[in-house]
């Protein structure tokens, strides 16, 4: 990661208003994943740096819900890895942000009509890549066969998913954040989604949709 992308500790405490106790408060209540505390030697020692973007969005975040819900609700909300809920088929029929052709897809693929979060935030990626028109509905079958080999080691979703095309073939690839990816120049990427932040904008959906 580019020194340009990183925050320094004290820099994001003046930048937020938050006080040091709440900044690491808020990592023991896993608002905010350790990964993103980055230790970095400087001419004081050691400083902390942060992934800039990503940590003044969860604090905004963070900031914005924690009047209306407790801290673990807020933590389910953000940190959706922690959270073991399956949900069946029949959770998501009426929830508009996944697609009915691409959620029968994935039922007849996986062989199951229940899918834990992890698998979810995938439903929902490929119904935004559906609808956004990166993918045609002929293409689900072989994204999702390759997505199975993935989610049974994907224990969080400090990964992203970005989708290249080669010779008008589209292909996903599965990165851990911050990892650097090289291609050849014949490749290009068309989109790419984080996954911390997509399974955020989830849950928010999600906790508006299934409470109704």
């Amino acid at each position: 990661m580019e020194e340009g992308d990183l925050i320094t500790k004290k820099e994001l405490l003046k930048l937020t208003g938050i006080s040091y106790g709440q900044l690491y408060r808020w990592k023991r209540e896993n608002l905010i994943p350790e990964s993103w505390f980055i230790k970095r030697a400087s001419y004081t020692g050691q400083e902390t740096f942060f992934p800039r973007e990503k940590i003044l969005g969860r604090i905004a975040g963070i900031l914005e819900l924690k009047d209306k819900y407790s801290l673990e609700e807020v933590a389910d909300m953000l940190s959706p890895e922690l959270t073991n809920r399956i949900f069946n088929s029949g959770d998501l029929r009426d929830i508009r942000a996944f697609d009915s052709e691409v959620r029968e897809t994935f039922e007849k693929n996986l062989g199951k009509s229940y899918f834990n979060f992890i698998e979810l935030i995938f439903i929902f990626i490929v119904s935004k890549l559906i609808k956004e028109s990166v993918i045609s509905s002929l293409h689900i079958d072989e994204f999702i066969e390759s997505m199975k080999n993935w989610f049974p080691v994907l224990n969080s979703t400090s990964f992203m998913l970005i989708v290249f095309e080669k010779d008008t073939v589209r292909f996903f690839l599965l990165a851990r954040q911050d990892s650097r990816i090289f291609h050849d120049n014949g490749t290009r990427e068309i989109t790419s989604y984080d996954l911390d932040e997509v399974s955020k904008e989830l849950n928010l959906i999600l906790q508006d949709q299934l409470k109704k």
